[in-house]
């Protein structure tokens, strides 16, 4: 009984500190009046046409590794990083057919294994 309650508390610990990777953050999209002072980089939003064990899609470890991204960038270089109000480095969401794609010098696109694309998004 002892090692059950133990065990459940660790997971329940793992858990809460990250250690599930879905997302139950809302997507950061770039509003259309934002202006970049630096370097932001985009995560790729797509459907998911089956699941991974341990993966989630397009979701997959954020925003975690989005903001420990940028903080390592911004460490490891001497890159300026667009940083939003609060000082925290911007990351951005975008779709596959939304034309600020394009606007992105780099897009992370997670999990892929699971992507399907429709006539569109080809």
């Amino acid at each position: 009984m002892l090692l059950g309650s133990g065990l459940a508390a660790i997971v329940s610990a793992q858990i809460g500190w990250g250690g599930s990777r879905r997302s139950r953050t809302a997507p950061r999209f770039k509003p259309a009046e934002h202006r970049d002072n630096g370097f932001a980089f985009c995560r790729l939003m797509y459907t998911s046409v089956r699941r991974e064990r341990e993966g989630y899609g397009w979701s997959t470890d954020y925003p975690a590794a989005d903001v420990n991204f940028m903080i390592r960038f911004s460490e490891l270089t001497s890159t300026a990083v667009d940083l939003g109000d609060r000082g925290n480095p911007n990351h951005w969401v975008v779709k596959i057919t939304s034309p600020e794609l394009f606007t992105c010098p780099f897009v992370l696109a997670s999990d892929v294994g699971t992507i399907g694309l429709s006539g569109e998004e080809v």
